[in-house]
């Protein structure tokens, strides 16, 4: 078979190249040629919102701050002596009156001193009454007497360090309360400062807060107040204020109050966190609903509507306490201006709005 010459080899390896770059066209126009030309843009209609007039109405002030909760008394009980655990009479977590004896130390060196001393002032006072007879009788001078006074004034001072040395080796509560923990055995070496145990008196719990400057003008000493916790979401517990600092704190120019919560049933415990509610007062203000409120970082506004123009101007709000979904506007808009209640998402400040509902 003739061999083809090398002109006619590349003419063939052109035309082939060709007729793969026209399959390739014809393919991509045939799978293009089914999809939907881009829609035309078209201007934008302009979104339905619904408005209400802005209308003053009578609005309890209250305002919020977390409370640290305390006991009405708390100590740590500790030894006030060194010396050897004799005893112990209480258990962990016991109820305990005031002057309930909880520990006791050895004690037999101290009530030795004891009876010594009471001794000593026995004999003091035969002498002193012996002494007073003499001098009635002048046999003796007044420099006599006032020594044989000194004498016993001594012992009964004796006598009164002994007692209280071997009080010290009795730890009793000081108040009535909740015991803690019991930290020592029987045969323990104690020294002055060493834990005993706890004791909170739970009758009563404080609660320590603070609140904003601009509230301190409404506050006073008696004033109620409520509070919540987590542990009991249904629960209420009502205190009254007891005391509010007279120092600010200069870094955030808040007043700390304290209150007082009775806690009969016991329910609240030192160190839980509470959320204070504390009512200031009615006041007649203008209200908007929450969720017409537009939050940009720790700015909120209001989009007032205008009839002339069917426009929507966002305008910056001052807001103050809420209440079931509603909130005070104090500043940045007043009654009788229309505002956006529904749709604030979707607007921007100037844009031309329809109205779906006008409750004005």
């Amino acid at each position: 078979m003739p061999r083809l010459r090398p002109q006619w080899k590349k003419i063939g390896e052109t035309a082939l190249g060709l007729a793969i770059l026209l399959a390739a066209g014809w393919l991509y126009r045939s799978a293009t040629a089914n999809h939907a030309a881009p829609p035309v843009p078209r201007e934008t209609a302009a979104p339905h919102v619904v408005v209400a007039t802005l209308a003053p109405e009578k609005f309890t002030q209250t305002v919020e701050a977390l409370g640290a909760a305390s006991a009405n008394e708390a100590t740590v009980i500790t030894a006030g002596a060194q010396e050897k655990v004799a005893a112990v009479y209480f258990t962990d977590g016991e109820s305990v009156p005031a002057g309930k004896l909880l520990v006791e130390l050895v004690t037999e060196e101290e009530v030795a001193a004891l009876r010594s001393a009471e001794i000593n002032l026995a004999e003091e006072a035969r002498e002193l009454q012996r002494f007073n007879r003499l001098r009635a009788e002048k046999t003796i001078s007044a420099k006599d007497l006032e020594a044989r006074q000194s004498a016993f004034a001594r012992a009964e001072a004796l006598l009164a360090i002994a007692r209280a040395r071997l009080d010290d080796r009795h730890i009793r509560a000081p108040f009535a309360g909740e015991l803690g923990k019991r930290a020592v055995s029987v045969g323990d070496l104690v020294s002055p400062g060493t834990v005993i145990t706890t004791l909170d008196d739970l009758s009563a719990i404080k609660v320590d807060f603070n609140i904003p400057e601009k509230y301190l003008a409404q506050l006073r000493v008696g004033q109620e107040f409520a509070v919540t916790n987590e542990a009991y979401p249904d629960a209420v517990f009502t205190g009254k204020i007891v005391m509010i600092a007279p120092r600010l704190h200069e870094a955030t120019h808040s007043a700390t109050a304290r209150g007082v919560v009775p806690n009969g049933e016991k329910r609240l415990y030192p160190g839980m966190l509470l959320i204070v509610k504390l009512a200031l007062g009615v006041v007649e203000v203008v209200t908007a609903p929450e969720k017409a409120v537009l939050s940009v970082g720790e700015r909120q506004f209001l989009f007032i509507y205008d009839d002339a123009t069917g426009t929507v101007a966002r305008r910056e709000i001052k807001l103050g306490a809420r209440r079931d979904g509603r909130v005070a506007v104090l500043s940045g808009a007043v009654a009788g201006e229309k505002f956006v209640t529904d749709g604030v998402v979707k607007l921007s400040d100037g844009m031309k709005v329809q109205l779906t509902i006008n409750n004005s």
